[in-house]
């Protein structure tokens, strides 16, 4: 029996998906009820055990591609404990495990959380693997990245100059060397420093093309970083630039590719901001069939480039075309959704206008009347982007994303913060079915003590801790794409 349940392991981790391609909804989609069925098998050889291991990671980081957090957790912590039962703590399968837990958390914007699993999965490839190899080098800039999106300025750029100044004087002309100037030109460019943001970017193009061995991920990342950074600075002719070769680098590794989908969407805003409202359609009909062969059309994705695919439709006069991807896009986010959602009621703002240009005032007024039947639309949290609707604990900042940045009570009291230490936050409540802010009830939260530092002060990044230790660091018990051992995309989200 024991055979033949290796066996079936063995037969299902050869017909999974290659490099754990998680969004791949039709392959792992179909194998989930199979993969659940081995889950519990007593396998007896550590080839069994590592194939299990991968497909188990897979399905994890599969429901998380699909927005389904909780099961993704669950079987992501379900897996961890059963392969560093098996297989231990420091086993690179182990390690893959919690760099997909640590995506979630990532994709989540669980940052604290993130930050835990990063940190003990860079002390886990750093005894198994040494300090300067390169799965070491990725889980360090992961943790870069993660200092990065909670503003640790300080941090990130510390982490990044010590791995330069080991980088530049042992392999000055290495991949690794690049990697690190493109994550340190992300960590300029979100401080506004744009020019420095574009030396760095710079540096690493020039760098990755004089390799031999061209890796299309790395200059697919970077196309993507460069082209948001030349969209802040209004270079919109040199930002379609980048993101055309981004293009053209992601189809080179995968025409299928989930970051494909992405990077057609950012071209059909740049195309679109420019009037190039033909292009600009053409580029989000093809993210929305992106979206939805990977995604399913209910995903958030999906909905939001069917969305952009009606306005450049609607720019261009074509409003029988763009009444139709409104009307759907209102039906699905409504449904998914929900009225109150932003992603619901912008459609629904611009088939009201376009009812009131066609002269159709009777369909106006019913939308208009739609609109006013949730007078208070739902409020997400800018850390956790949950919606917020119990608004006695609402923070929002005046000053950042244009009079639009909020957080709920959790992030606030976690001491999660807007763009910039110094803005005072507001508390905002509802009243008489308004949204008021409270001017008596001003919040700074100040520096706290993060759940992170409480949780690690005893992890020095200089020191790394020894097997031993890696083996007594648990995840946080906290609840709630492949990462593999890849960095995590420095890009701008979709």
């Amino acid at each position: 029996m024991a055979q033949w349940q290796g066996k079936a392991v063995e037969a299902l981790h050869k017909v999974s998906p290659c490099d754990r391609d998680y969004e791949d909804c039709s392959v792992w989609g179909n194998l989930n009820p199979h993969i659940q069925s081995v889950r519990s098998y007593p396998l007896s050889t550590a080839h069994w055990l590592e194939q299990r291991a991968y497909l188990l990671t897979g399905i994890g980081l599969y429901h998380t591609a699909q927005g389904q957090y909780k099961a993704a957790e669950e079987e992501l912590r379900g897996a961890l404990a059963s392969i560093e039962h098996t297989l231990g703590p420091s086993h690179p399968s182990t390690l893959d495990t919690i760099l997909a837990l640590g995506y979630l958390y990532w994709d989540r914007n669980h940052l604290t959380e993130a930050e835990v699993i990063y940190k003990r999965a860079l002390a886990g490839f750093t005894v198994t693997f040494g300090p300067h190899h390169k799965d070491t080098l990725m889980a360090f800039l992961n943790l870069g990245i993660i200092y990065t999106s909670q503003y640790k300025w300080t941090e990130a750029h510390s982490l990044y100059q010590r791995m330069l100044q080991q980088h530049e004087k042992e392999l000055p002309n290495g991949f690794e060397t690049y990697e690190i100037y493109q994550n340190l030109g992300h960590l300029s460019e979100q401080q506004g420093k744009q020019a420095e943001a574009d030396d760095f970017y710079g540096r690493a193009l020039d760098g990755y093309e004089k390799l031999s061995d061209l890796d299309y991920s790395s200059t697919f990342r970077l196309s993507q970083n460069m082209a948001h950074l030349y969209e802040r600075q209004g270079r919109l002719v040199e930002a379609e630039d980048s993101y055309r070769r981004a293009l053209t680098d992601g189809k080179l590794l995968d025409p299928d590719r989930p970051d494909i989908s992405k990077a057609l969407y950012n071209l059909g805003r740049v195309y679109a901001i420019q009037g190039k409202f033909s292009q600009a359609e053409d580029s989000f009909q093809q993210a929305i069939m992106g979206y939805e062969k990977l995604r399913g059309p209910d995903h958030f994705y999906t909905l939001q480039a069917t969305i952009g695919f009606g306005n450049t439709q609607y720019d261009q006069g074509k409003f029988a075309e763009a009444e139709i991807s409104f009307q759907r896009a209102v039906t699905q986010t409504e449904k998914t959704l929900g009225l109150s959602h932003s992603l619901t009621r912008e459609p629904l703002y611009r088939l009201r206008s376009l009812y009131k240009e066609l002269g159709r005032n009777a369909d106006a007024e019913v939308v208009n009347r739609k609109l006013w039947s949730d007078p208070c639309p739902t409020i997400c949290c800018d850390s956790c982007d949950e919606p917020i609707r119990t608004l006695s604990s609402c923070y929002h900042c005046r000053t950042c994303s244009d009079d639009d940045f909020d957080l709920c009570g959790a992030c606030f009291d976690n001491g999660k913060i807007c763009f910039h230490k110094g803005h005072r936050m507001v508390k905002r409540y509802i009243k008489d079915g308004r949204y008021t802010d409270d001017e008596d009830c001003e919040n700074l939260p100040g520096d706290v003590a993060s759940t992170t530092t409480q949780l690690l002060s005893a992890l020095d990044l200089d020191a790394i801790p020894s097997a031993d230790a890696v083996a007594t660091t648990s995840p946080p018990q906290m609840g709630t794409s492949v990462l593999s051992r890849d960095p995590i995309p420095s890009e701008a989200p979709a």
